[in-house]
């Protein structure tokens, strides 16, 4: 995703004092590192979670984030914080044609870390998930951003990661408050924003 994570200090002024949450911890890019700044400097708890136990590591002597090794549906089946803050950057989205092996490596670790297969249904699947289980996690006035996530012109829908996550954001009361990036041309990603919602 590239940098594209900052967008997200635009879409903030509004929300609660919760905690902040990251699925799917960085690969190098930088997101985690600023969302733990950004915890600090809200006086939150940063909380990130990976299935790869590799990128766990990698935190495990930081004291400023509460790290979990699991998926983020099985994280939040038992979760009891309240969120104000969500970047959903987890479960990959295949932009390849499967016949032509582009994905096939990140395809076995996908097997191996979480005993499913990589396809684009099952990151739309997990994602959705999510979404209905942080119903209840959200503060009023928060905001969720959504990797690798697009709105289609032509077909007037939303694609990638979050695709169908978002139409069950909206019907709680998000609205789309920024939105970049297209099929073609990532990375992409769909900013969300709630105010003032009785939870």
């Amino acid at each position: 995703m590239g940098k594209l994570y900052t967008k997200i200090n635009d879409h903030i002024a509004h929300c609660d004092m919760g905690d902040i949450l990251e699925i799917g911890m960085d690969r190098g890019e930088g997101s985690t590192q600023h969302f733990i700044g950004l915890a600090k400097n809200r006086g939150v708890k940063c909380v990130g979670v990976d299935m790869d136990l590799a990128q766990i590591k990698k935190y495990e002597d930081n004291p400023h984030i509460e790290t979990h090794h699991m998926s983020g549906e099985q994280y939040l089946d038992g979760c009891d914080k309240q969120f104000s803050i969500v970047y959903l950057d987890n479960f990959d989205w295949n932009y390849w044609n499967p016949e032509d092996g582009k994905i096939a490596k990140q395809n076995q670790r996908y097997e191996h870390f979480m005993n499913i297969e990589l396809t684009n249904v099952n990151s739309q699947k997990s994602h959705l998930l999510q979404a209905i289980k942080l119903e209840k996690l959200l503060t009023p006035n928060a905001t969720i951003m959504c990797d690798d996530t697009w709105y289609d012109k032509v077909e007037m829908v939303y694609m990638g990661k979050c695709s169908s996550a978002i139409p069950f954001l909206l019907s709680i009361g998000f609205e789309i408050a920024h939105e970049e990036g297209y099929r073609n041309k990532p990375p992409s990603c769909v900013i969300m924003t709630r105010q003032n919602v009785a939870v």
